[in-house]
């Protein structure tokens, strides 16, 4: 009996390892399809994450090997935000889509291989460079030839020269020689306009449109008002002569186009009544110093004026508030010269338009992510 219980025994214990080598194989078994599985669903997804990548630089090498990059800057703008339709390779595809944050551009790419998908998104830099400096006002006075200021010549603010400066009196501003900076010319209309303007003693016009003269006289006492509108007001004139007074009104900005602009010896005031004008509402333009063109010779002036090549002559008991880009610099007699904080904050998109930029616009490559 006792021999018949043991036979049993074994024949259990037999089975329950027969039983345990059964389950052990077959567990076993399914770890090794999984194990191949997995293998196989990472290397497709490796697969189609160097497709993703793939994408990416595909995109990268055509946006650094574009010549035109102007045309270039404009596709993408347009395409921002919507993905492309699916690139194929072999047996996988990827599909790209562009993103913009300021200057930065991502490139979002996901790449398809068998069932997997992956992403990839590579950063890139947009610079653009418009041949204008940074802190484009940041002096009181910059001269593309040389500065020359003689008698008492009290100045608020620094001198910046391509050339040499030199001031012959007890005035010592910070100021800056043989500066590399450079300027973008003016982009001065076409203007054949035969009509004159002329503001007799004791009246006043008006003008609140844009328009074209070919002189502009506003006679001792008389005033000339420009009426802003909350917009740009444009003007050109060939010659502007002022021996009374200009001023402006209303808020916006006027864009005075001037060959010549002189004002009378002690007499003539340009935008001098209002000081609670922002110094950006009124901006002077004027062309290289050529055959009677590109002078400004003024008694009294507040505004901004931008006149690469141009030359300035300050004259009489005088005064210059804001900031100018000129060319040759002189003075005569005393002189004030005072440098408006606000105009160091004007940025090349005031310009846009005005200046003959030569715009280069470049991408370099940043992080992936």
């Amino acid at each position: 009996m006792i021999r018949r219980s043991k036979k049993g025994m074994a024949m259990i214990i037999t089975l329950i390892v027969i039983f345990v080598f059964t389950v052990l194989g077959a567990v076993i078994w399914q770890y090794g399809i999984n194990s191949v599985k997995q293998a196989d669903k990472s290397s497709r997804q490796k697969q189609a994450y160097y497709l993703a990548r793939s994408g990416a630089e595909a995109i990268y090498s055509h946006m650094i090997n574009e010549t035109d990059t102007a045309a270039l800057k404009n596709k993408i703008d347009k395409i921002l935000d919507i993905a492309s339709v699916p690139v194929n390779i072999e047996d996988g595809s990827f599909t790209v889509t562009l993103r913009r944050k300021g200057s930065v551009i991502t490139i979002e790419s996901v790449g398809y291989f068998k069932g997997e998908t992956a992403s990839a998104a590579l950063e890139i830099k947009e610079t653009i460079d418009t041949g204008m400096p940074p802190n484009i006002f940041k002096n009181a006075i910059f001269a593309t030839g040389s500065i020359t200021l003689n008698g008492n010549v009290d100045i608020i603010g620094s001198l910046e020269s391509s050339g040499k400066i030199t001031i012959n009196g007890s005035s010592r501003p910070e100021f800056i020689e043989n500066s590399p900076r450079t300027y973008p010319g003016v982009i001065f209309p076409q203007n054949n306009s035969s009509t004159k303007l002329a503001v007799e003693k004791n009246t006043i016009r008006y003008i609140d449109t844009d328009g074209f003269y070919d002189e502009i006289n506003v006679d001792k006492d008389g005033i000339l008002q420009f009426n802003l509108s909350g917009r740009d007001l444009t003007v050109v004139a060939n010659n502007i002569i002022v021996s009374g007074e200009i001023k402006i009104q209303g808020t916006g900005r006027l864009v005075l186009y001037a060959k010549n602009l002189k004002t009378s010896s002690n007499h003539g005031e340009i935008n001098i009544s209002n000081e609670s004008l922002p110094i950006e509402s009124f901006l002077v333009l004027m062309p290289p110093a050529g055959a009677n063109a590109g002078i400004f010779d003024v008694n009294r002036f507040r505004g901004l004026l931008y006149a690469p090549g141009a030359k300035v002559r300050l004259h009489g008991n005088d005064s210059f508030t804001g900031a100018m880009i000129a060319g040759e610099v002189t003075n005569s007699g005393n002189t004030d010269v005072t440098y408006i904080n606000d105009a160091g904050f004007i940025t090349e998109s005031y310009f846009e338009g005005i200046t003959e930029e030569t715009v280069t616009i470049r991408y370099e490559k940043g992080k992936w992510k």
